[in-house]
């Protein structure tokens, strides 16, 4: 599994397809309050996680100060229970 910070307009569409898979959401709701150009300010970081050519799962850190707390966190329904949310959260803090 490889995790990456989300950096691109795909990386964020990719962050949306997840959070819609794993809590049913519309990806119109997901996009509007994660839009890519969120990623490029301080305070916010997302990091995604994926198997092969497929996204599987995500995290949002937000920031304030020293504490770090985790936002949002999915993965794609069909991989839940499956040993994702570990390692995401693990690497990417």
């Amino acid at each position: 599994m490889i995790i990456s910070r989300v950096i691109t307009e795909q990386d964020a569409s990719d962050n949306a397809d997840i959070l819609v898979s794993a809590y049913s959401m519309a990806k119109a709701s997901v996009m509007r309050s994660t839009p890519a150009s969120l990623f490029d300010r301080l305070g916010v970081d997302v990091y995604l996680a994926r198997i092969g050519a497929d996204t599987v799962g995500s995290v949002t850190l937000t920031y304030h100060g020293e504490t770090c707390g985790i936002w949002a966190m999915g993965a794609d329904v069909n991989r839940q229970r499956g040993d994702i949310g570990r390692p995401v959260i693990d690497r990417s803090l």
